[in-house]
């Protein structure tokens, strides 16, 4: 805490608080004070400003690399406007305080500092006056006050005093007094006074003006100017002629000197009183040189010193006064007091600890000491006679005190003393009473009367139940009776019986009586350690104060109205009874710390009050004014957040994060009594309402968790008791980002969305689930469809077959009527449309597999779309349907699969013969657009009007037009269009019907093409024209190709043919036909039957179905080509199955041939002549040539290569040996004679033995050639048994002996 300096003047009572470096003010000299709104207490020195809190300063200083310091350290004033802005006047210029930042703003004019030397608060704003200059600054800034006046200063202006209704007078330190009038803006010298060095100025409330020129003490002018009074040194008793500021409080004017202190002057009356500096003297006024005097709006007074800092001055009704030297008037001899006595009001005599008496004076604040009692304890006091004083010392006995003389003599040394024989004091107190009558009783736990006549001691017997020792101690006395109290009893000692009667008797195991009072009502207040207690001898009820502020209570007084004074805990209490209240009173108040003791407690007749401790004398005047409720206003001064200062308005929520150590917060409860020691309590809401009390102002918390805290403060009042709770901040703890509101609405949308998502991803999955099923559905029930065209197209194809083959051959024909031969023409045509739409059934489904591949051709475009379209015209016509090509002239050649894109014109062309109604119109145009070529078709039908045009497309869709139909051709059109890259689609025809078209890509080899003919074209050809109509007649298709060239005149009439065939219909169409050219047909049901007649006939060839039940194609082949006796019999595989996979198993089984139904006739009656006229040719070749050929050159199956491999390599390995025979070769190729013979026949057409001399004449021919062996040597190696057979052999294989061959053959020939 700050120093204090305490004192009761000796005429006025005045205590002193001093505010200097010890408590860290910046420099001793303290030229101006301000208290601002908030309670801050702003003290300007000659070096630095300082602001006081209330607990502690603050110091700022000019720092040449801080922008926001001070610009000066000397402060010359300090003002606050109504907003509560601080201003202040430094010798650089005046700067605001900017409380956001904790520093300064200049304030500027034209652009320079301002420099002011002083300021006063207006109406309009601010009024500050500089060297000669007035300036008015408010919100909008500073304008200056242009004056009138034929005289000018060039002095600052050192004060500034209201004077009269819109005049202003203005000090200087050397250029006197001037008066400015308002209203007319003149600024001239004062008149009425001749004084230049003006060092204080005051106006009082009537107008007078009071002037301080240096040296010459105080002069005062009436309102209208006229001299009436000069006060100095020398005239009056004021202080000092030095005088350096004034303030008035009423009637007084407060004087403050240089030297002299404080003179105080009663305006009215004219004398003075002086506070002054007293060396030695810690009660006076602390500093003799006062600079600066300042009252605040609480009416605290304020001394800036010269030397000593700032000084805060009141009123004081309570004084302590301590230890002083020896024969010092203004303290006591020794500071511990242990017994007081009042001989009148005005002589208190004061019993010390060690120090003898004391004669303390209440009017003069004065003391006397004696030094004969030097040394004695002295315990108790009282009166004796007239001159002479009975004390008791304690260890040594009783002593008479001469009030005039000052000596002292022993009384009744022998009774009384450590060894006395009534009394033995040693280590004993004797508390003494003398009765106005004339008896003396004297106290120690015992009574004993001791009476000055017949000079004798008795003793008074105790009416205890309960005998324990304790010293007996008097609470009140009247002429009859005393009051007395012992540790555990409180008794009554009537003074003319000498009786003593217990009033109250604790029980045992009570706490001890440490104090007793009795107040005017007759109540009598007990305390002990446990607190207060009031008992009430006529209901003879003991009742316990309740109070937080104090526990054990060390002294009591109660006062003539009734209020009971405590001393407790080193401080005083003031009990009011009646408003069950307490007011405390501490250092501010006068009241220094003591431990305060009982015997010592005066009530004077005076009404004054007098508590004695070990540190002083505590006086406590009669005339003490009635302690007003004031409840402080609180208010937050700062915060701190892990030490770093955050700014907080009441009210206001203040934001820290979670992650915050320490929360640092101070209050400032603002009263007039500025330095009481108050309590405070802090109740935090949102923490379970915790309620912390505490001495400190600030309140230091740790770590708080996420929340919103209000935090309320309340303050102990003066009068006791405690404030209302104030709210004075609100914290909101911010939550960790993983704990913050919208962390957690995040992660709660989030969890939504993921939910929604994970709901919605389920619905989808179950939708995809669904649309999957149906899309699997509706694949299976496609495949299921296609499997049921297929199987349908399977089982169609042969009936198809009897269909189509013989209108084929019928049509082949000559000897037609044309008119049949026109009907059986419609009839093939439609035929071989069903035999496309089989087809194309098919197609799909190689196209779904992937089997399916484009075949590109280079074609005219316009060509094929005649050659195409042409199939339809006979079939228009006859319904009457008008054909028109509108075909563009330089579409040119283009690239693309033209079987494939047939069927798509088909497909388009069907559908529009099937819509359109007869004598309507069919166009076909073709056109070249950008990188494309369209084909459209238009018709004049139905229209698309029942069509959903996003399914037109797909399969099975038939649309609402109720027509028949298969729903397959469009979406095989897109199929086969897509193929190429390209689109189809279709539109409205206008005014009817519908378009149909489909696009292609034109590709680079296209554009080439059509640049080549380009080059190649004459100028006419050149020429582009838009477009033609042709009326093209109907044609006769092109059926079959001629067959001739296959066949050529290879007869087939001496070979044999199998014919299987589950379908006898079928079965006897092909024995039928074949059965002209083949001499002989045999025929079969199932492959079993059919292997069966192999085995036995050896047919030369065999043509088979695939799907037959007991044995089907495929199962036939693989018999047939897997036993080699058989293998070499070609078979030819006639199905309804035309995919490729099925295409891929009949060749790997190795069928010679593979026709897909419905066949042409003359196209499988080729396949088979060629098939017979190859294997002739191998025939030949083996027969003819002289070089046998390799196996795999001559041989139609794998089965037949291995079989011939085998026999040449038997051959050729064993041509030395004799027994190379037909026996030899049937033994190692595990074969019967028969089966190697009709093998190797038809294979190679000649006989086993024949076989083998073929191999030793080729190897006779080698070795001819190559050797020099002899003919002999070469036929006897080759197994041949005589060389003339041998010469006849060869010459019958090569024309020549084989001397001769030899010759011919030489390298040398």
């Amino acid at each position: 805490m700050l120093g204090i300096c305490l004192r009761v003047g000796a005429d006025e009572g005045y205590n002193f608080k001093q505010i200097s470096l010890n408590d860290g003010l910046s420099q001793s000299t303290v030229r101006c004070v301000l208290t601002d709104q908030k309670g801050y207490i702003w003290i300007g020195t000659r070096s630095g400003l300082n602001r006081f809190d209330r607990y502690k300063l603050k110091s700022y200083f000019y720092s040449t690399s801080n922008p926001g310091s001070i610009p000066s350290n000397q402060i010359n004033f300090l003002l606050e406007d109504k907003s509560g802005k601080i201003y202040v006047g430094t010798e650089n210029g005046l700067v605001s305080y900017n409380a956001t930042n904790d520093d300064f703003l200049p304030v500027l004019f034209n652009g320079k500092p301002l420099l002011v030397r002083s300021g006063l608060l207006t109406n309009s704003g601010l009024l500050l006056a500089g060297e000669g200059k007035l300036y008015n600054l408010t919100n909008g800034g500073v304008k200056e006050i242009l004056t009138k006046g034929k005289v000018k200063t060039p002095e600052m202006f050192s004060s500034i005093r209201i004077w009269k209704p819109g005049k202003l007078l203005l000090a200087t330190r050397r250029d006197g007094l001037w008066i400015y009038e308002q209203k007319s803006q003149s600024l001239t010298r004062a008149p009425f006074i001749s004084d230049k060095e003006i060092m204080a100025l005051y106006v009082d409330q009537r107008q007078r003006v009071w002037v301080a020129p240096y040296g010459q003490g105080l002069k005062g002018y009436d309102p209208s100017g006229k001299f009436f009074a000069w006060y100095n040194s020398a005239n009056s008793a004021i202080s000092s002629d030095v005088v350096l500021d004034m303030i008035g409080e009423r009637d007084k004017l407060w004087i403050a000197t240089d030297g002299g202190g404080i003179s105080i002057l009663d305006m009215d009356k004219g004398n003075f009183s002086v506070l002054r500096h007293i060396p030695g003297d810690a009660s006076s006024l602390p500093e003799s040189s006062i600079l600066s005097l300042y009252r605040d709006k609480d009416k605290n007074l304020w001394a800036g010193s010269i030397r000593g800092g700032l000084i805060l001055i009141r009123k004081a009704f309570l004084s302590t006064f301590r230890e002083a030297p020896l024969n010092a008037v203004y303290g006591l001899s020794e500071r511990t007091v242990l017994s007081s006595f009042e001989e009148d009001p005005q002589k208190i005599w004061v019993g010390t600890d060690g120090g003898g008496i004391n004669l303390f004076n209440p009017a003069s604040a004065s003391f006397k000491h004696f030094p004969a009692t030097y040394g004695l304890k002295v315990a108790s006091i009282t009166g004796y006679d007239q001159n002479h004083l009975l004390i008791s010392a304690f260890s040594k006995g009783l002593y008479l005190v001469d009030k005039l003389k000052g000596s002292i003599s022993p009384f009744h040394k022998a009774e009384i003393s450590p060894r006395g024989s009534i009394i033995s004091s040693s280590g004993l107190a004797v508390n003494l009473y003398h009765v106005p009558q004339g008896g003396l009783y004297l106290f120690t736990d015992k009574i004993y009367r001791y009476e000055t006549g017949p000079d004798r001691f008795s003793e008074i017997p105790l009416q205890l139940k309960i005998q324990r020792p304790g010293p007996l101690l008097r609470i009140y006395s009247d002429h009859q009776n005393s009051l007395l109290f012992s540790p555990y009893a409180l008794l009554n000692l009537n003074h003319g019986s000498n009786t003593s009667r217990t009033i109250l008797e604790l029980p045992a195991g009570s706490d001890a009586i440490t104090a007793a009072a009795r107040d005017p009502k007759g109540r009598i207040w007990i305390a002990n350690r446990t607190g207060l207690m009031h008992y009430d001898p006529l209901q003879k009820k003991l009742v316990k104060i309740t109070t937080n502020l104090f526990s054990e209570v060390s002294a009591l007084a109660a006062d003539s109205l009734g209020r009971l004074w405590i001393g407790a805990q080193g401080i005083v209490f003031l009990y009011q009874p009646e408003k069950n209240s307490f007011i405390t009173f501490g250092e501010s108040d006068g009241v220094v710390p003591n431990e305060f003791l009982y015997k010592p407690s005066l009530v004077s007749t005076s009404g004054d009050i007098y508590l004695g401790g070990v540190r002083g004398l505590l006086q406590i005047r009669k005339n003490i004014p009635a302690i007003p409720s004031q409840y402080p206003d609180i208010a937050l001064m700062g915060l701190q957040v892990n030490g770093v200062p955050l700014n907080a308005a009441e009210k206001q929520v203040v934001d820290i994060p979670y992650s915050h150590n320490s929360l640092l917060l101070s209050v400032m409860a603002r009263e007039h009594d500025v330095f009481r020691k108050k309590m405070f309590r802090y109740r935090i809401d949102g923490l379970d309402g915790q309620i912390i009390e505490s001495y400190d102002h600030t309140l230091s918390l740790g770590s708080l968790p996420s929340g919103l805290y209000h935090i309320q403060v309340s303050c102990s009042l003066k009068g006791g008791g405690w404030s209302n709770f104030k709210q004075i901040v609100s914290i909101r703890v911010n939550p960790p980002w993983y704990r913050s509101f919208l962390f957690i609405a995040s992660v709660i949308i989030f969890l939504a969305i993921i939910v929604v998502y994970f709901y919605r991803l389920s619905i989808a999955k179950n939708r995809r689930k669904l649309q999957w099923e149906m899309k699997e559905h509706e694949q299976r029930s496609y495949e299921a469809t296609i499997r049921f065209l297929i199987n349908i197209s399977h089982e169609l194809r042969t009936p198809l077959t009897l269909i189509y083959s013989p209108l084929q051959r019928m049509l082949a024909g000559e000897s037609l009527e044309q008119t049949l031969r026109s009907r059986l023409a419609n009839i093939f045509r439609q035929a071989a449309n069903m035999k496309d739409i089989i087809d194309m059934v098919l197609d799909v489904r190689k196209i779904q597999l992937g089997e399916e591949k484009l075949s590109p051709e280079i074609i005219d475009f316009n060509e094929w779309v005649l050659s195409t379209a042409g199939n339809f015209e006979p079939e228009l016509t006859e319904r009457g349907i008008k054909l028109i090509y509108k075909l563009q002239q330089d579409v040119g050649i283009l690239e693309f699969d033209a079987k494939k894109c047939a069927l798509v014109l088909n497909n388009l062309l069907s559908n529009a013969l099937k819509f359109s109604r007869p004598d309507s119109t069919v166009t076909i145009s073709s056109e070249r657009l950008n990188g494309i070529v369209r084909l459209s078709v238009a018709d004049e039908g139905i229209g698309l009007g029942d069509t959903d045009m996003k399914q037109l497309f797909r399969p099975f869709y038939q649309g609402g037009h109720g027509q028949h139909g298969s729903g397959i051709g469009l979406s095989f059109a897109k199929i086969l269009i897509d193929m190429h890259s390209g689109t189809i689609g279709a539109k409205a025809n206008v005014p009817q019907g519908a378009v149909f078209y489909f696009e292609l890509p034109i590709t680079q080899a296209d554009f080439t093409i059509l640049q080549k003919q380009s080059q190649s074209a004459s100028p006419q050809q050149k020429e582009k024209v838009d477009t033609h109509e042709i009326t093209h007649s109907a044609q006769q298709p092109v059926l079959i190709e001629d067959t001739t060239s296959i066949a050529s005149s290879f007869s087939i009439a001496a070979y044999s043919i199998l014919i299987v065939e589950d379908q006898r219909e079928l079965r006897d169409f092909l024995a039928e036909s074949l059965g002209a050219g083949f001499k002989i047909v045999y025929t079969a049901e199932n492959g079993v039957e059919a292997l069966n007649i192999v085995s036995k006939s050896y047919p030369d060839i065999i043509v088979s179905d695939v799907m037959m039940p007991g044995g089907d194609g495929f199962e036939l082949c693989e018999h047939l080509k897997s036993d080699i006796s058989i293998s070499h019999i070609p078979i030819i595989l006639l199905t309804a199955q035309g995919d490729t996979q099925s295409r891929k198993l009949g060749y790997k089984l190795g069928a010679d041939g593979y026709l897909s139904k419905p066949f042409d006739l003359e196209l499988l009656e080729a396949m088979l002549t060629n098939l017979l006229r190859n294997r002739e040719a191998i025939k030949a070749r083996y027969k003819n040539s002289r070089i046998l050929p390799l196996a795999e050159e001559v041989t139609f199956s794998r089965a037949d290569e291995l079989f011939m491999k085998k026999l040449n390599s038997l051959i050729a390995d064993n041509l030395d040996k004799d027994g190379l025979d037909v026996e030899f070769l049937i033994d190692k190729m595990t074969m019967s004679r028969a089966s190697l013979y009709h093998k190797l026949k038809n294979i190679a057409d000649i006989g086993v033995n024949d076989y083998i001399n073929k191999f030793r004449l080729e190897r006779a021919a080698q070795l001819l050639r190559s050797t020099d062996m002899s003919i002999v040597e070469i036929a006897y190696s080759l197994g041949f048994n005589t060389q003339r057979y041998f010469s006849t052999v060869f010459r019958q294989a090569y024309g020549v002996t084989p001397t001769s061959y030899r010759q011919q053959n030489s390298p040398n020939s």
